[in-house]
């Protein structure tokens, strides 16, 4: 990497750290985040946390899935989880100043439709099975969670939202195209009001429906509705992937489904962009980079559109061989910003400053107030 680039990035933590110590974790986690595999030695893995938390990328999506917290059927006990998966997450992402924006997602193998495959939908009569997973994990890891009590060593820091699912409008993730948005609309308002009776506070986020190869996600979104007429007021946000090789494509992406979502009188809730990215294996670095840089420094102010998360796929990679899943990363293996990094670890530093400069003019209003009072 070029001198000048290591001095810019460098820069950029600095000013992402001087805006943090003026501003709660609290205002600073809601809006960015990242996608974070975790395939990475301890050491890289130590160092990618501490690089997204020193530059306010401080919100890391990752999964929680179902099957993994509950490989085995209830029986007539009950049923039993096991956290250790999702408590190591939970614990190291709190040891490094992060929230977790976990993604609830798959079927567990025991109740999907395909004995024994997680990427089919659930069976009906498992749905309520699924939302007691879902409530049980917001009673561990929400606002009141048992892990916190049970780590006081931890920064107490829960979760940011509950996504619900992960592209159930690809055949890749859900299996059963012909009835998805039904089935999918019936799981989620199962699993909303599960976490609602113990965490009113935390956002419960519909699955992020692809915008590539898959069941366009505005009809999903009116089959959803028409199914469950309900979720008109009763979805907390809307989870979107506009994985689209030009940034006006992007945004024309965001643009409909806002559209869809007035016409359908949801036109209050939020669109959350749970991942978003361009993989440098079919477009050039500098297209990466000014199209997230673009939609960083844009969607934040752009109330029309109302997004209220942006999440980028994903943090690193390593940019080399035949697998284009390879080309994602905002940054290299080795931790130094890709172009399409420094534009967008750039639009946090300038939302820092733009929210610190207005806290204190907020703060000098105030105090000049009383002066004169």
């Amino acid at each position: 990497m070029a001198k000048d680039g290591r001095r810019l990035f460098a820069a950029l933590f600095a000013c992402a750290l001087v805006a943090l110590a003026f501003t709660s974790h609290a205002q600073a986690a809601p809006y960015f985040g990242v996608c974070y595999s975790w395939a990475r030695s301890p050491e890289q893995l130590a160092r990618d946390l501490d690089q997204m938390a020193a530059a306010g990328v401080l919100t890391v999506r990752r999964d929680a899935s179902w099957g993994g917290s509950e490989p085995k059927a209830p029986d007539a006990d009950g049923h039993h989880y096991d956290w250790r998966s999702t408590d190591d997450t939970a614990a190291t992402l709190a040891a490094h100043g992060l929230t977790w924006y976990p993604i609830l997602d798959y079927s567990a193998p025991w109740a999907a439709t395909i004995p024994g495959d997680p990427m089919s939908a659930p069976r009906p009569e498992t749905i309520g099975d699924y939302a007691a997973y879902a409530g049980a994990f917001a009673q561990r890891y929400g606002p009141n969670g048992a892990f916190w009590a049970e780590h006081p060593e931890l920064p107490r820091l829960p979760v940011a939202a509950y996504e619900l699912g992960n592209e159930p409008n690809a055949g890749m993730f859900w299996r059963e195209q012909a009835t998805a948005p039904e089935v999918y609309a019936d799981e989620y308002v199962a699993a909303r009001a599960a976490i609602k009776a113990v965490d009113r506070t935390t956002p419960v986020v519909s699955a992020g429906l692809l915008d590539a190869n898959a069941m366009d996600p505005n009809v999903f979104l009116r089959r959803m509705i028409r199914r469950q007429p309900s979720l008109r007021r009763g979805i907390d946000a809307v989870g979107y992937h506009p994985y689209q090789m030009a940034y006006a494509r992007m945004r024309y992406g965001i643009v409909r489904l806002r559209q869809t979502m007035n016409a359908l009188r949801m036109g209050s809730a939020p669109i959350e962009i749970t991942e978003i990215g361009m993989t440098t294996a079919w477009v050039p670095e500098a297209v990466r980079a000014n199209a997230i840089g673009k939609l960083a420094r844009a969607l934040p102010a752009d109330r029309k559109l109302n997004v209220s998360r942006f999440i980028p796929y994903e943090w690193a990679s390593s940019h080399q061989g035949d697998d284009f899943g390879q080309y994602w990363g905002i940054m290299n293996a080795d931790g130094t910003p890709t172009p399409t990094g420094t534009a967008y670890l750039s639009a946090i530093a300038a939302r820092s400053r733009t929210k610190l400069a207005s806290s204190r003019r907020k703060g000098r209003a105030t105090a000049g107030g009383s002066a004169r009072a």
